[in-house]
This record gives C-alpha cells, sequence and structure tokens, in this order.
C-alpha cells in the first residue's frame, strides 16, 4: 500500500522487516521481487534493486524454485536488461506461467517482453505483445488493463498518431486504480492534447 500511495521510503523499511520474517522461500522471492521494484523507482538507487533482483535469480536457480513468484520476478528483468540479454528471463517467466495456466502471469509477461521490442524501436511487435496482453487482462482482470494500454498509447506516440493515443490513455484512465499509473496517464493525456492543439484540456491535464 505504501508503494502504491508512493510512499516508496516507507514501502522499503517496510519490506525489509518483512524480510527478516519471512520463512518460506517462496515468501523470499516475492519479497525481494517486491522490494527490487520499489528501489528502482527511488533515484540513485537502481543498483540496490539490481543486485536485489540478482540476488533472487540466483535463488531460483539454484534451488528450482521455479513457482509463480519466480515467473513474477523474472518477467521484472526489463528494468535491468534488454535486448538478447532479457530472452532467458521471459522465456523461463512464461514457462511458468504457461505450467501453472496462470492467465494474468501470461499476460504480464507478454506485456514486459513487449518492452523489450519498444526499446529496441520494434514498435509493431511492440504493439502486438501490448495487445495481446490487453486481450487477457480484458478478460480476468480488466483493471490490470491500464497498463497495456498505456504501453499501447506510448507505440502511438512514437508513431506521432496522438489521436489513437489519446484514445488509448482515455480508456486506461477509466480501469485505472493505481496513483502511479494515473501520474503517467495524465502526463501522456497532455502530450497528446497539446500535440492535437487541445489547449483548454492540456491546461487542465497539466495542472
Amino acid at each position: 500500500l505504501e508503494n502504491v500511495l508512493m510512499q516508496k521510503k516507507e514501502s522499503v523499511k517496510s519490506l525489509k522487516i518483512a524480510l527478516s520474517k519471512f520463512n518460506s522461500l517462496d515468501e523470499r522471492i516475492k519479497g525481494l521481487n517486491l522490494l527490487q521494484l520499489v528501489l528502482n523507482e527511488i533515484y540513485g538507487r537502481k543498483e540496490e534493486a539490481k543486485n536485489i533482483f540478482t540476488e533472487a535469480c540466483k535463488l531460483i536457480t539454484q534451488n528450482s524454485h521455479y513457482t509463480l513468484a519466480a515467473c513474477n520476478l523474472l518477467r521484472n528483468c526489463m528494468n535491468y536488461y534488454k535486448h538478447n540479454d532479457a530472452i532467458w528471463y521471459y522465456q523461463t517467466a512464461m514457462q511458468i506461467a504457461k505450467k501453472y495456466k496462470s492467465n494474468i502471469d501470461i499476460a504480464f509477461v507478454l506485456n514486459n517482453y513487449a518492452f523489450v521490442h519498444l526499446k529496441n524501436g520494434q514498435l509493431e511487435k511492440a504493439y502486438y505483445g501490448f495487445e495481446k496482453a490487453k486481450e487477457i487482462l480484458d478478460e480476468y482482470k480488466i483493471h490490470e488493463s491500464s497498463y497495456a494500454l498505456v504501453n499501447m498509447a506510448l507505440c502511438k506516440l512514437f508513431n506521432k498518431d496522438y489521436e489513437a493515443a489519446k484514445s488509448f490513455l482515455l480508456e486506461a484512465l477509466v480501469w485505472n486504480r493505481s496513483l502511479y499509473i494515473d501520474y503517467v496517464i495524465k502526463i501522456h493525456l497532455a502530450n497528446c492534447y497539446y500535440h492535437l492543439d487541445e489547449i483548454s484540456s492540456y491546461v487542465k491535464t497539466s495542472k
């Protein structure tokens, strides 16, 4: 909750306390995953986050602990790896998601893997991944579709299709429940309004 409310430093403190109390390997991997995600979003602590991610990956491989907790961690490799360096993480995460027949996890692996294509400038591949993720989330967990919608909008923004991007962002705004994503949506919406010369909407969104 602290993380969702953008109380990042408080969240780190709580997670470190939790990690000191966990007994099972699965709980530890979940805790390390959350900790590296939060640290990655705090300025100047990315290297610390990467070290924690690496530590958790070692726990997974050394113990052959390929559970959904491992899937959730591995699919977040996009924060530290790109291009071919990311492939093993995503392939392993997808294998786990399919093994457990978890459609939600399949959707998030698709979404995150598409980021690799986006960073590589492969917009069509990226859009396809985001779109497939959204289709699954629409059926199983629609409020989470806001993440995929924002990413689809990014693809349109890179192509300077501001009208399409705006449409995706407005839809994302309907389903979103995250304060963090709310900020992201409004920043991109302001960009769309500016380029579409919708000045009143731009001013309102920028406040």
